[in-house]
């Protein structure tokens, strides 16, 4: 199975569905901002999406659906990922 880097467009082909490799960034903290843990850089999270206990429930309804980046738009810095704070409830 391919593993791809998650873009957060809905207009595409490549969209995070069941059994899809995803590999992510991601900081969890406390409401005041402290650190709890963080995945990125040389050490992303990578899970198996569809309902495998991967990844934080809620996160992996909120990447359901959502395009991927291709391997093309990575080498040439035109994925686009999430920026700034983003809650999930």
């Amino acid at each position: 199975m391919p593993s791809r880097s998650c873009s957060w467009s809905r207009n595409s082909e490549l969209n995070i569905v069941k059994n899809t490799v995803v590999t992510i960034s991601y900081r969890l903290s406390t409401l005041e901002g402290d650190l709890l843990k963080e995945a990125g850089g040389n050490e992303p999270a990578i899970y198996l999406h569809g309902g495998y206990d991967g990844i934080f429930p809620k996160v992996e309804a909120t990447l359901k659906g959502v395009r991927m980046a291709t391997e093309d738009e990575i080498a040439h810095g035109r994925a686009h990922g999430l920026s700034g704070h983003h809650h999930v409830h």
